[in-house]
C-alpha cells in the first residue's frame, strides 16, 4: 500500500507493476515436463531348456532403484526366448506360450496359448509346443501396415500335412483370429536385432545360401524363403541337397548349398556370417552387410566373436571377446552375482563363472555406425557389459554387473556415466524401453555436460558390489 507521503514516481511505478505481479501470480511457471518411465526386461534366454528362470518387468524409482513392475512368467523349465520388433512390442516364449509386452501399455497382461493343433482346431491346451520343435523357425515378422506378431514352425511335421506355420498377431484385430495359419511366404517379413548380452546362449537363426540367393528361415526341415540376393562372394551354383513340401502355400522346392549365421535382418540392414569353407565350426571375424537403403553389401572385420553383436538404430554394437586358450580370469569376474541356483527358492541364474572360460572379455563395448563407419569404445573394465540401447542424440545406456549407466558419445568414446538403474536383478536385464515406446532417449537421464573425459576415453566405475 502506498502511503501519501510517498513520492509521485514511486506511486506511478507500483500501479504499472502491479498487473504484471496478478499475471505472475494467476499464470505460476510450468513445470518441466517429466520424461516417460524407463522399463527394464530382465530375462535369460534358456535354449537348452535346462532352467527355466523367471522373466520380470521392472521400473526404476526415485532413489535409481528397480522396481517390480509385474511377472511375465514365474519359473518353469523349458525353453524360453524374448525378441522385440524394434517398434513396440516384445515376444516373450517359453514352454507355457507366449506372452507380448507392449511398450505403450507394460501393465497389460497379453498371454496368449501356444500355438498347435488343439489351440487351433478345438481351442484346448496345447501338450506338444517342444516335441512338435515349434521353436526351432520362432521369430518376429512385420505384416501389411507394419503390423508384427510372432511365427512358429512345426518343423517336426508331428501335426498332420497342412499345418506348418502358425501367426500370432502383436494385437487382436476387428474380425481376424489372433491365432492363424499362415504361409511360409509370411517369413519374408521376418525381423531380427541381434543377440543380447549375458553368459547364456539365445537361439541364433540362420539362412541358407542357395545359388546367388538367401533363404530363411533354416528350419532344418523343408521349407525356405527367398528373402533376397547372397553377398557375390558366397553365391555359387546352385546345387547340393534338395528338399521338398508341399503345404498351405503349395509346393515349395529349395536346392541347398550351405547355411550362415544370420546376425542382422531388419528393414535397414541384413548381416550374416558364414562358415570357412570346408571347415565347420571354424567362424571368420569377416561378416557381410547389406544396406537395404542402398542396395549393396559391404564386409567388416570384427573381433573375436563368440557372442554375435546387436544393433539399435545404425549402432553395430559387438561386445569385445577374444580367444582365452589359457583360460585367464577375465576382468569383474569376482563382482558379478554368486548364486546357487534352487528352483523352489532362488531360481536366477548364477553369473560368475557362467562365461565360458576360453573366452577372454576385457570390458570393452565397440559401437560401430553402419551409415557412417564411425567407431566408439566404452571401457568398463568388466566382463559382464553390454550396451542396451542407443539414443538419437548420441546418448547410450549400458549395463555393468548389476548397473545401468548412460554416457553420451564424444569422439571415439564416452563421457562421464551417470546411474540409471541399479538392482539385484539387473545382472538379467538385456532389454530396455519407454513408456509409450519410440527412441529409448526420452526416458534416460542427462549425463552431465561440460566435464573433461576420464583418461582413454575410458568410463571409471566404482567397484561392484557382490550378491
Amino acid at each position: 500500500m502506498l502511503t501519501p507521503t510517498a513520492s509521485l514516481p514511486l506511486r506511478v511505478a507500483a500501479l504499472l507493476l502491479a498487473p504484471v505481479a496478478l499475471l505472475a501470480t494467476a499464470h505460476p511457471a510450468t513445470p518441466a515436463p517429466r520424461r516417460p518411465a524407463l522399463y527394464l526386461l530382465a530375462a535369460t534366454p534358456d535354449i537348452y531348456g535346462m532352467y527355466g528362470f523367471p522373466v520380470t518387468l521392472y521400473t526404476v524409482g526415485p532413489s535409481g532403484r528397480t522396481q517390480r513392475a509385474r511377472r511375465i512368467f514365474t519359473f518353469a523349465p523349458g525353453f524360453m526366448d524374448v525378441r522385440p520388433d524394434g517398434r513396440s512390442r516384445i515376444y516373450v516364449v517359453d514352454e507355457n506360450g507366449l506372452s507380448i509386452i507392449h511398450e505403450a501399455d507394460p501393465g497389460r497382461n497379453d498371454l496368449v496359448l501356444a500355438p498347435g493343433p488343439n489351440s487351433i482346431r478345438r481351442g484346448a491346451p496345447v501338450t506338444n509346443w517342444a516335441a512338435c520343435g515349434y521353436w526351432v523357425a520362432w521369430g518376429v515378422v512385420l505384416g501389411p501396415r507394419r503390423r508384427s506378431g510372432a511365427v512358429f514352425a512345426d518343423s517336426k511335421h508331428c501335426t498332420g500335412p497342412g499345418l506348418e506355420v502358425v501367426r500370432v498377431a502383436g494385437d487382436p484385430q476387428r474380425g481376424l483370429p489372433r491365432v492363424a495359419l499362415a504361409p511360409w511366404a509370411v517369413y519374408r517379413g521376418y525381423i531380427y536385432f541381434g543377440h543380447p548380452g549375458g553368459p547364456l546362449p539365445t537361439l541364433a537363426p540362420s539362412v541358407k545360401i542357395s545359388g546367388s540367393s538367401l533363404g530363411e528361415p533354416d528350419t532344418m526341415g523343408p521349407m525356405d524363403v527367398a528373402i533376397g540376393t547372397a553377398p557375390p562372394a558366397l553365391a555359387r551354383p546352385a546345387g547340393g541337397r534338395s528338399y521338398g513340401a508341399s503345404g498351405p502355400s503349395g509346393s515349395v522346392r529349395t536346392q541347398y548349398n550351405r547355411s550362415a549365421s544370420l546376425l542382422l535382418d531388419t528393414r535397414a540392414y541384413l548381416a550374416i556370417r558364414a562358415p570357412l569353407p570346408g571347415r565347420w565350426g571354424a567362424w571368420p571375424k569377416r561378416i557381410y552387410v547389406h544396406s537395404r537403403q542402398t542396395g549393396r553389401w559391404f564386409t567388416l572385420k570384427l573381433p573375436y566373436m563368440e557372442i554375435p553383436p546387436r544393433l539399435f538404430g545404425d549402432w553395430l554394437c559387438t561386445i569385445v571377446q577374444e580367444p582365452n586358450p589359457n583360460e585367464l580370469p577375465s576382468p569383474g569376474l569376482e563382482n558379478e552375482r554368486r548364486v546357487v541356483y534352487r528352483p523352489d527358492g532362488n531360481p536366477y541364474p548364477n553369473i560368475r563363472g557362467a562365461y565360458k572360460p576360453d573366452m577372454y572379455m576385457p570390458g570393452v563395448l565397440e559401437l560401430r555406425n553402419l551409415a557412417t563407419g564411425r567407431v566408439v569404445k566404452i571401457f568398463t573394465g568388466q566382463q559382464d557389459s553390454e550396451v542396451l540401447g542407443v539414443a538419437a542424440d548420441g546418448r547410450v545406456a549400458y549395463r555393468v554387473n548389476d548397473r545401468v549407466l548412460v554416457a553420451r558419445m564424444r569422439g571415439r568414446g564416452v563421457g562421464p556415466a551417470v546411474l540409471a538403474a541399479e538392482g539385484p536383478d539387473v545382472p538379467e536385464v538385456h532389454w530396455i524401453f519407454c513408456r509409450g515406446g519410440g527412441d529409448i532417449g526420452a526416458c534416460l537421464a542427462q549425463p552431465p555436460s561440460g566435464a573433461a573425459a576420464p583418461p582413454r576415453n575410458e568410463v571409471q566405475h566404482d567397484a561392484e558390489a557382490s550378491h
